[in-house]
């Protein structure tokens, strides 16, 4: 009797265990050929443009600058380029998702599973780069944000966008951290010019992009929509919404009638997310390059060059250039617009101390054309050209009194002026009722050494 019960409990444990296997195998054989199914009707993931290019490359120039090598210990956790993906169910990414602080209603299907191991297996390299990067921007943009009463999830929108480089320009034109297109831009108020690309300024590219954000949600009051149209404009939003022909359509409802860029987006952006906020407990660690800098905003209210600045404070042009690269030629056109330029703190301190003398003069206007090179010059035509002009209205004296000004002036003594950023001899001349020809007679002006902020001219014959 009991070899009999023994064999029957034996037998139900077989078959409770092949059943379980049975289940398991039927289990991950529906999912695999489920998401094999999807896979094959939607289109799969790839990298879009800023993502697919050597990302590494593209910062080592800014982690030149950022980092302090000297004497600095790097990490030792050195994270590889790609890993093997191996098998992880679907119900470990759902409930890692739901555990997401996250005001945002995600979504999860094979697409923004493949998204996820994209990030934290396939470019695990690009992903420990990117957390470096997130470092110094991500502050200045979770207070955008904030001030703008946005999602703070929207910062990862930079990550798909342009991998944190503020360079990167698409193949369609779009620039800076935000990918703004030069129209958008310029609705936005972002300058853009010969010598500077406003796109590519962390802080007001990013007021930009969450004005462009916040008029986006007003119009669909969906943050999936909103997102779509950030990506190929509300025109092809608002055209896949009419073709899905449903009354509130979400995103997954007009997948297919956008364009293949954006079809990637979002599962990119919930990747994008997720790895960026479980990198640690897939081994995935901020690369490192040693002490970063401490930087802070210098006002340039004066025109200044990068090679300036280089000068005067012994960092190097391509440091400022990586902080900067809104201006375009590394010339900084203050004089027009007084601009932030991030520097270390230890430049800023030297700039200050030296304030007004850090400008770099330069005479942008040539005289050429017709007479341009006689031997009187154009503002001495134009004197004597006025001298004319009141002899003829008021007589032979007018022109006296012109003359018995500079014979008045002459009993004076020589003179200094201060030549400050934006003025030429054409207007000193004037202001002091003498001629261009006799400035360039002062041995300061005849010298060739422009790198100076300030020249002082001897000026003879004046009277202040």
């Amino acid at each position: 009797m009991k070899s009999y019960l023994k064999v029957i409990a034996s037998s139900l444990v077989l078959f409770s265990t092949l059943t379980l296997q049975a289940q398991t195998d039927s289990l991950r054989s529906r999912t695999t050929s489920s998401l094999s199914l999807a896979s094959a009707l939607l289109d799969p993931i790839t990298l879009p443009s800023s993502l697919d290019k050597d990302v590494e490359a593209l910062l080592e120039q800014w982690y030149r600058g950022y980092g302090v090598h000297k004497g600095a210990r790097t990490n030792s956790r050195v994270t590889p380029s790609s890993v093997a993906v191996p098998y992880t169910p679907d119900s470990v990414y759902i409930r890692m998702l739901n555990k997401m602080p996250t005001a945002m209603h995600f979504s999860y299907n094979p697409l923004i599973r493949e998204s996820i191991e994209l990030y934290l297996y396939k470019r695990r390299g690009l992903l420990s780069s990117m957390l470096s990067l997130a470092d110094l921007y991500f502050p200045e943009i979770e207070v955008t944000l904030d001030k703008n009463g946005l999602p703070m999830e929207l910062r990862y929108l930079v990550i798909v966008e342009s991998a944190l480089n503020p360079k990167a320009i698409s193949p369609a034109g779009a620039a800076g951290l935000w990918q703004l297109m030069l129209p958008t831009g310029k609705i936005y108020g972002l300058s853009v010019n010969s010598l500077v690309d406003e796109r590519m300024d962390p802080i007001k590219s990013t007021e930009a992009a969450c004005r462009f954000l916040k008029d986006l949600y007003n119009i669909y009051g969906d943050w999936w929509l909103v997102l779509a149209a950030y990506n190929c404009g509300p025109g092809n939003v608002n055209r896949a919404l009419k073709r899905s022909g449903v009354s509130k359509a979400n995103f997954w409802d007009i997948y297919r009638y956008l364009p293949n860029e954006t079809r990637r987006y979002i599962p990119l952006f919930i990747g994008a997310y997720f790895a960026m906020h479980y990198h640690r407990e897939y081994g995935i660690y901020p690369r490192e390059l040693g002490r970063p800098l401490a930087t802070d905003y210098y006002t340039a209210s004066h025109r200044v060059t990068f090679d300036r600045i280089a000068e005067l404070t012994g960092v190097d042009q391509e440091t400022i250039s990586a902080f900067n690269p809104q201006f375009r030629r590394g010339i900084i056109p203050g004089n027009n617009t007084p601009y932030p330029v991030r520097l270390p703190l230890s430049a800023i301190l030297k700039l200050d101390s030296i304030g007004e003398g850090v400008s770099s003069p330069e005479l942008r206007v040539n005289l050429e054309g017709p007479n341009s090179t006689s031997k009187k010059g154009r503002q001495d035509i134009q004197e004597e050209d006025e001298e004319f002009e009141v002899s003829t209205k008021r007589g032979r004296k007018g022109k006296q009194s012109k003359r018995s000004k500079k014979e008045k002036a002459s009993k004076g003594q020589a003179s200094q002026h201060r030549v400050h950023s934006g003025e030429t001899l054409s207007s000193i001349a004037r202001k002091y009722g003498v001629s261009v020809s006799e400035l360039k007679r002062s041995p300061q002006c005849r010298s060739e050494d422009h790198s100076k902020e300030e020249i002082t001219l001897s000026i003879a014959r004046i009277i202040i």
